[in-house]
């Protein structure tokens, strides 16, 4: 895929400060050009860049799916006359506690309604709602189409199940519909947040390639990912410039936008990261 560049720079390594959760994306891509080098500081360059052809902006993401760009010359003209895919809508879904207004952000203490439509009544089928901890919180069999069913979060962030289990109330739980033989049907999550807000923010960096070339560009990409359940807030990510490298451009390719200023490190920011 081909991305245009932006005018403030981004991005290298990472170093982050407070946090806070939910499922986000962000990939930062960095191109940088080596001057020539001993033997012994090619072997660090190593695992941190990438061959990549001087003046070339081609990139790969992280993201999951097809770019349209990538087989729009194979598919041709013909492109926009292919019949687009219809949605469905989801046999199980959540809503606030009056099971009309669509929710999937919680606290602790709140009702969750679930609703399910569109299932067969020809098999025996039931509501199963699953904590963080994997832990079976209460079934409720279905005998309507479509049928709703209520659940309420308790008000601490751990409960003691069946006087032994210590289980987790605050993060992502589940509802599911399952066969007689507890083998799930359907499922859909919901996301529980506590009094106290936390974040799970995790750095990942790749080089694009292989090992680059003495006097080559090369690029590499940083994701980072905030798995909640909280909003991660006041984030700093910082990448300093590889060894025995120069510095060329950082560019932000997806996810909710950073402010990247800086060449050696690069300093991306954002107060708030869902």
């Amino acid at each position: 895929m081909k991305t245009q560049s932006v005018t403030s720079p981004c991005l290298h390594r990472t170093n982050i400060t407070s946090v806070m959760r939910i499922a986000a994306f962000l990939t930062l891509i960095a191109l940088v050009s080596i001057p020539l080098f001993s033997s012994s500081s090619a072997s660090s360059a190593k695992q941190t860049r990438t061959g990549q052809r001087a003046a070339t902006n081609e990139i790969q993401t992280a993201a999951p799916g097809l770019n349209r760009k990538s087989f729009a010359p194979w598919l041709g003209s013909n492109l926009n006359l292919l019949p687009l895919p219809q949605a469905t809508p989801e046999p199980i879904t959540t809503y606030a506690a009056n099971c009309t207004t669509p929710k999937s952000t919680f606290n602790l203490g709140d009702e969750v309604c679930a609703k399910v439509s569109g299932i067969s009544l020809a098999f025996k089928r039931s509501f199963s709602w699953v904590d963080p901890s994997g832990i079976g919180r209460q079934v409720t069999p279905i005998t309507t189409d479509p049928q709703s069913d209520s659940l309420t979060v308790p008000i601490t962030e751990t409960s003691i199940i069946s006087g032994v289990f210590v289980a987790d109330n605050v993060g992502t739980w589940k509802v599911n519909v399952v066969s007689s033989r507890n083998s799930v049907v359907f499922s859909q999550t919901f996301i529980v947040q506590g009094a106290t807000p936390i974040a799970d923010l995790s750095v990942v960096k790749s080089i694009n390639g292989g090992s680059p070339d003495t006097g080559t560009d090369f690029s590499y990409n940083v994701a980072i990912r905030n798995a909640g359940p909280s909003a991660a807030t006041d984030v700093v990510f910082t990448d300093p410039q590889p060894l025995n490298a120069t510095f060329v451009s950082a560019e932000q390719i997806s996810g909710p936008a950073f402010n990247c200023t800086g060449t050696n490190p690069v300093v991306c920011t954002r107060t708030s990261f869902a």
